[in-house]
């Protein structure tokens, strides 16, 4: 029989470079999660591209003194 050594695992202690680079890509990947769960809540509440052309806004009403200067402009959104 072949006389082999025998097998031992060892496992290497993370350097400094392994623990920023470790860190950088979880923190990577925490951002890329928050802003993928930002778009997706925000996407649903905005209008149709076609309502948009079709927009027409309320009247905005408008207070004069009565020396005819503005005094406000009011408008219901």
């Amino acid at each position: 029989m072949l006389n082999l050594p025998p097998i031992t695992l060892r496992l290497r202690s993370f350097k400094l470079i392994d623990r920023v680079a470790l860190a950088f890509l979880v923190l990577c990947s925490i951002l890329f999660g928050t802003a993928c769960g930002l778009l997706f809540v925000y996407v649903g509440d905005l209008p149709e591209i076609r309502a948009l052309e079709t927009y027409r806004p309320n009247v905005v009403t408008e207070m004069y003194a009565d020396d005819g200067q503005l005094v406000g402009s009011f408008a219901l959104q």
